[in-house]
């Protein structure tokens, strides 16, 4: 049946007559002919909700068509209703995908895989609306492509769900790290503050290690002391929430293990910015203020969990070293918390997992051999340090390239057992093939189980958006 411009009137005409045709029953015959008069009604309800959403669908599409608010396009004169509603479907995904254009607006943003992809997909949302110029009269013919139509809204509106998806993740990453720099700072300022934000924030972290969830490193500017002190405490927590799993000791409080990571540097949101971002190696003076970050972070905390020992002696030994080199006190091993040569442990690999004002960021693999380094050497615990291997050489989330040149991304890890490689061999799903090409579909590799093939290097965030493209840029 063809939708055609006047549409809306023709219906209103059969259901004014319908209205007459009832009016003009005889009352006498109206008990005989009441079921048939029921029927009537229903119907002329029913053409009236159509004729309602016709001129709706009439309207939406003229407002749409020249007044700078959507694609401009002539329109066949013969429309199947059909060709209309997905018409109003492509307007309505434009105008959602407009909605979040500011999200993307930022020229800081100008290098990520997510602002091309929104661009991508709002141009193939106009372009499938102005395909609809080209169709022709025939309902038949019209029908066949309202097919090709319908699928390309489909990939649009996936991938505005997607892009919904990872703004609202980011949005959520903002607020945390936002409300955990505001509560630092407000600790070591002595301001009022709650500690609840913190066990919630601990509980969360929580939560994501047991579900099995990767690691997100947040970052923040070198120039803004609270918020670098704040992804630093997100980043070694996330750590400490999946190394205290493997542990018998904390399995049944690895929430109290991330709430020590999250104070255990509330100091060093009040040092000074210039301190913090500083390039060159420190003289002694300002060694020693950045050292005294340890005795804030202690008084804070004793305002505010005064009941929480326990807390005050972890944070105050998770400087100190294994041979007595760390600060502020030079206790040795023996003489510290268990916990506290965690947090050291997850501190440095963090550290070196993270960019500083005067060098990159360590590969993993790199950050996790030096760490192992730091304790042979005597400097962290062994048997906490190895516990580091249960992240792997490369992290769940991790571009790798193969021996065979083959591209993809780490999805799972080996558990710990008698295969000392098992840390270098994860199982791995991939993208691009030998040829650099991309598979035609993702590929699983269980490393551990594969002979001749091999991880032969991590790869950088930047490598591993550029090589998988915008075809996988959700898992990025």
């Amino acid at each position: 049946m063809d939708a055609q411009p006047g549409l809306a009137q023709r219906i209103a005409g059969v259901r004014q007559r319908l209205q007459t045709m009832l009016a003009a029953v005889d009352e006498d015959a109206a008990p005989a002919a009441a079921p048939h008069m029921a029927q009537l009604q229903d119907v002329c309800q029913q053409l009236g909700t159509i004729q309602g959403n016709t001129t709706a669908l009439d309207s939406a599409l003229a407002a749409r068509g020249g007044d700078g608010t959507g694609p401009a396009v002539t329109l066949p004169t013969r429309l199947t209703w059909r060709t209309r509603r997905l018409l109003l479907r492509g307007s309505e995904l434009v105008e959602q995908l407009k909605g979040m254009a500011g999200a993307f607006a930022d020229g800081e943003q100008s290098h990520d895989r997510a602002a091309t992809v929104f661009l991508q997909t709002l141009a193939m949302a106009e372009l499938a609306l102005r395909s609809v110029q080209t169709f022709p009269e025939a309902t038949g013919d019209q029908l066949r492509l309202c097919d090709g139509l319908e699928a390309a809204l489909d990939a649009v509106a996936e991938r505005w769900s997607g892009l919904h998806a990872v703004l609202a993740r980011r949005q959520a990453e903002v607020e945390r790290l936002e409300t955990l720099a505001h509560g630092l700072a407000a600790m070591v300022q002595g301001r009022p503050s709650r500690v609840q934000p913190f066990q919630e924030l601990a509980a969360a972290l929580a939560q994501e290690a047991q579900d099995g969830l990767p690691l997100r490193w947040q970052h923040a500017p070198v120039d803004h002391p609270e918020a670098r002190a704040a992804a630093h405490a997100l980043n070694v927590a996330q750590v400490v929430a999946r190394l205290a799993r493997q542990d018998a000791e904390w399995r049944g409080g690895i929430a109290d293990a991330v709430l020590a990571a999250l104070v255990m540097d509330a100091g060093m949101a009040a040092l000074p910015a210039a301190l913090v971002s500083h390039v060159e190696p420190l003289n002694e003076d300002q060694r020693r203020l950045v050292e005294a970050h340890v005795g804030m972070s202690a008084d804070a905390i004793k305002r505010l969990l005064p009941a929480e020992g326990w807390l005050v002696d972890t944070v105050l030994a998770h400087h100190e070293r294994c041979d007595g080199t760390g600060y502020p006190s030079g206790a040795k091993a023996a003489e510290t918390p268990r916990l506290a040569r965690l947090l050291a442990v997850c501190d440095v690999y963090v550290a070196l997992s993270s960019p500083r004002p005067q060098r990159a960021s360590f590969a993993p693999r790199a950050a996790l051999t030096e760490t192992l380094l730091e304790a042979e050497k005597g400097r962290l615990d062994t048997v906490l340090a190895e516990l580091l291997l249960t992240l792997s050489f490369y992290p769940v989330g991790t571009g790798v390239e193969l021996s065979d040149g083959c591209v993809g991304l780490v999805v799972a890890t080996n558990p710990l057992g008698a295969d000392l490689t098992a840390p270098a061999r994860p199982v791995v799903v991939l993208f691009l093939g030998a040829d650099g090409k991309p598979l035609p579909w993702p590929q699983y590799v269980a490393l551990a189980q594969s002979q001749g093939r091999h991880i032969v290097r991590g790869l950088t965030a930047d490598e591993t958006r550029t090589l998988l493209g915008p075809r996988h840029w959700e898992l990025l």
